[in-house]
């Protein structure tokens, strides 16, 4: 039996071939459900966002290690190079000093081979070994604390898996969309969300 024109219309009625079918009223259910799952998507897309960029950023991190434990292999090379350059220049120094001395002493008329003159040119080859040695044993210390740095890093480099990474990240965030879509399920079908 068609309305008469005088019956307002309800905004759920339909109206087909005359007869009003009265429709449920969707419109608040589907802008629920598009805001909701654009919601979830945009969550989504973030987490996959935060995956990658953690990804990247190990493997970044991996690299840079990498290029420090190489850098330090090659300051643990120059520190011994520079070293044995200081160590000869002043074996160097030192061997002139003891020249000068000798001819110096001999031009004096001073015998070289006893008393005092045999103790200052033996004092002078002492005190050259001391300083050489010293520099021999700074630049092999540096050395070691320059390979040692390098092992750390290659070490620290090999722990670091960009791949486990990214995947935790991308499992966090998928169990956060899960839980999202798991408490607007359950808003839609009418059963108490949990709050926590």
């Amino acid at each position: 039996m068609p309305f008469s024109s005088t019956t307002p219309m309800a905004s759920n009625v339909t109206y087909m071939g005359g007869m009003g079918i009265n429709m449920p009223d969707t419109s608040a259910v589907s802008s629920g459900f598009n805001t909701q799952a654009l919601a979830m998507g945009a969550q989504a897309v973030g987490g996959v966002a935060q995956a990658v960029g953690a990804y990247d950023s190990t493997a970044a991190r991996r690299n840079m290690l990498g290029m420090d434990a190489q850098i330090a292999q090659w300051q643990s090379s120059q520190a011994l190079a520079s070293g044995q350059v200081q160590e000869e220049d002043s074996r160097l120094q030192s061997g002139q000093l003891f020249g000068r001395q000798r001819a110096q002493l001999a031009a004096n008329g001073v015998q070289l081979g006893s008393g005092s003159a045999l103790d200052l040119l033996a004092g002078t080859k002492v005190i050259g070994n001391m300083d050489a040695t010293t520099i021999h044993n700074n630049a092999l210390r540096a050395a070691w604390g320059y390979q040692t740095q390098s092992t750390i890093d290659r070490y620290a480099a090999s722990n670091l898996n960009p791949t486990t990474t990214g995947l935790t990240t991308l499992l966090g965030s998928a169990g956060s969309v899960a839980n999202s879509w798991y408490r607007y399920n359950n808003a839609m079908n009418g059963a108490p969300v949990p709050t926590s």
